[in-house]
């Protein structure tokens, strides 16, 4: 037998497959009430940062853990021997407890009970090929139903060997609270998100954003059942009222008014067709950025003018920082909801991005964010500033406002990009879709 234990939540991050999203395995562990024919196993899991066994387990255990002899013939507690097997194990765990000779279930049962009494172990898992019909594993079963009758903690089974029938006996365990995992892999992303369950129970508690005035509400709720749809400048004076930071833009039909537009903002400033229709101005080149003067102001309107029309938008220029997307959807089942992704092209390429119902507070904002592969971007990398994550997870926040406010009214919005430095994010570019009734 060989108990381990290792910090399931945090180690196994790289386990996060979406493939394995929606295995059975986790609805079993998380609706479990509890907070081949080789020798079985004995798993606990710790909370993230404990990489040693707990030394109150093996003082207060020790009496009734079993002795062996080491190569030397000195006798010792089996529970003693950790570091040096570490990097043996290293595959699974960071701290490998022992590897114990099995001669008795008395042995397992009482390595069991050591196990889930430690109060650093959250969780634990008997991983054997249980089959119906053979005594070991009946033993098993008893040995489980005992320990779950004994503690709280959620106790599982888990098998590897797809052949083996296990029916009766996995129902049977389910039925006293012990479900039986089939798969290591499956097994490990149901106690990730077991673990991670626990700690959106025990979240700070926190309300959404305070929402604008009634009459803000009503009237972009007005506008959005308008059938005549929202200019990019409207759609982020939109962003604005719900308190998300916008890159100033002002509306220009000729080249005197876009002129006149960009000195009031100031150069260096972007220029974008405002040609209705046109949902993805880049895509037919209808966004030139870095304009430093009128000269080249009028040179980069006269393009567009000839190639898509004369209504443009003229906005501040914001530096250059990291990309992130924002979106905001209405489900007709589920209501309104929103998203968070890696922004500017690399949305598409990396298929990156995360959805909540909405609306959520901050914290619930940063565990959207910090579930992106994009998110480390934030932090600074090869000598970048670290940028402002907070004022991120502020304008998700206020963006799920947004969405469960004028969820009836609105099919879709799309915030991409909003650019993240270190002294803010600002939205530069912004979709709305009115929702149209049928």
């Amino acid at each position: 037998m060989r108990v381990y234990r290792f910090q399931a939540f945090h180690q196994f991050r790289r386990l996060n497959d979406p493939s394995l999203e929606q295995r059975p395995s986790e609805l079993q562990v998380l609706r479990s009430p509890r907070d081949h024919l080789g020798n079985p196993e004995v798993v606990g899991f710790q909370a993230p940062g404990n990489y040693t066994p707990s030394s109150r387990c093996l003082e207060s255990n020790k009496p009734a853990l079993p002795a062996r002899r080491n190569h030397g013939g000195d006798r010792f507690n089996s529970l003693r021997v950790v570091a040096e097997r570490s990097v043996e194990h290293r595959c699974l765990a960071d701290g490998a407890i022992d590897e114990i000779g099995l001669s008795s279930f008395g042995v397992f049962e009482r390595c069991l009970e050591a196990l889930m009494a430690d109060p650093d172990t959250a969780a634990a898992a008997i991983v054997a090929d249980i089959r119906d019909g053979h005594y070991h594993h009946r033993n098993l079963i008893e040995v489980a139903r005992s320990a779950a009758g004994r503690a709280a903690m959620p106790l599982a089974f888990v098998t590897n060997y797809s052949s083996v029938n296990h029916r009766e006996l996995a129902l049977e365990a389910t039925e006293f609270g012990v479900p039986v995992l089939d798969g290591t892999r499956e097994a490990l992303q149901a106690f990730r998100h077991l673990f991670g369950y626990r700690d959106f129970l025990a979240r700070p508690k926190s309300a959404p954003p305070v929402r604008p005035t009634a009459e803000v509400t009503r009237r972009w709720q007005e506008r959005l059942r308008d059938p005549n749809p929202l200019d990019e400048v409207e759609s982020l004076s939109l962003l604005a009222d719900y308190g998300i930071p916008v890159a100033r833009a002002i509306r220009a039909a000729s080249q005197e008014e876009a002129l006149q537009a960009a000195a009031e903002i100031g150069y260096p400033v972007v220029l974008k067709t405002a040609e209705l229709g046109i949902e993805h101005k880049s895509e037919v080149g209808g966004v030139v950025l870095d304009l430093t003067d009128p000269e080249a102001l009028k040179t980069a309107y006269g393009d567009l003018e000839r190639r898509l029309g004369a209504r443009v938008s003229v906005s501040r220029r914001i530096p250059e920082g990291v990309e992130i997307a924002l979106g905001a959807i209405r489900d007709p089942q589920f209501g309104s909801y929103v998203m968070v992704a890696a922004g500017g092209v690399l949305i598409e390429l990396l298929a990156d991005s995360a959805v909540s119902l909405a609306p959520i507070d901050e914290y619930a904002a940063a565990r959207l964010l910090g579930s992106l592969k994009v998110r480390r971007l934030l932090d600074g990398l090869r000598g970048k500033p670290a940028a402002d994550v907070a004022s991120v997870c502020r304008a998700i926040a206020h963006l799920s406002v947004l969405a469960d406010d004028l969820g009836d009214t609105l099919e879709q919005l799309d915030v991409n990009p909003l650019i993240v430095s270190p002294n803010g994010c600002v939205a530069v570019d912004a979709l709305v879709i009115a929702h149209r009734a049928t």
